[in-house]
């Protein structure tokens, strides 16, 4: 149980680091350009693979973290990646929807 808290307290941390990334403005939220932006980043597509999220398009994902307000906060984004977490990817869920 030690080692599942752990392992989600690290995982939380990361995905807080990656909006971080994404956050250029540093307001809290996440706009569809900003979220383009850092989606384009090798970097960041590598550490979303990591997280085992696995982007092929940029504005379906947007759009499932999205509440309909056109930004993505830091909850709605960590919610939203936590749920993608060990689910279908993200084209497969998009695929669904």
């Amino acid at each position: 149980v030690q080692e599942q808290l752990k392992n989600s307290s690290q995982y939380a941390q990361q995905v807080r680091d990656l909006f971080e990334i994404a956050d250029k403005s540093g307001n809290g939220r996440v706009s569809r350009a900003e979220f383009e932006e850092a989606i384009a980043n090798p970097a960041v597509s590598h550490y979303l693979n990591m997280l085992d999220i696995e982007v092929h398009e940029v504005n379906p994902l947007f759009d499932l973290l999205d509440d309909g307000d056109g930004l993505v906060t830091t909850k709605e984004f960590c919610e939203g990646l936590r749920k993608l977490k060990g689910q279908a990817r993200a084209m497969d869920v998009i695929s669904i929807s």
